[in-house]
């Protein structure tokens, strides 16, 4: 399967969202990162920054993620790069789908 993940669970990752929400966050990328899965990285500056600062955490958790996160993302069996395609999205879809997730959607499109 591809997936894309929205920049959210980043903030789930970090412990933003309760300690609940980082710990099944962080099961759900355990599991992802030995699932076969591929993992979609969008060429969007948001999800970059905030991807690339989960590895700069200091406390004992943040590093665990940190580096969790730095082997999903090097991973070329894992992690797709490459340029999105706008033009790939229908405008039926442009319409139904909320500005500032654009992105996912060429993302996964263009994967």
């Amino acid at each position: 399967m591809i997936v894309v993940l929205n920049e959210w669970v980043f903030h789930d990752l970090l412990g933003d969202n309760g300690l609940e929400r980082r710990r099944q966050t962080r099961a759900f990328m355990d599991a992802f990162e030995s699932s076969g899965d591929r993992l979609v990285i969008p060429n969007e500056s948001r999800w970059l920054r905030k991807a690339y600062g989960l590895m700069l955490q200091r406390e004992p958790e943040g590093k665990a993620i940190g580096k969790l996160i730095r082997r999903i993302l090097s991973n070329r069996r894992i992690a797709i790069r490459f340029e999105t395609d706008a033009a790939l999205i229908s405008d039926d879809l442009l319409r139904e789908t909320p500005s500032e997730d654009i992105y996912l959607v060429e993302a996964y499109l263009s994967a």
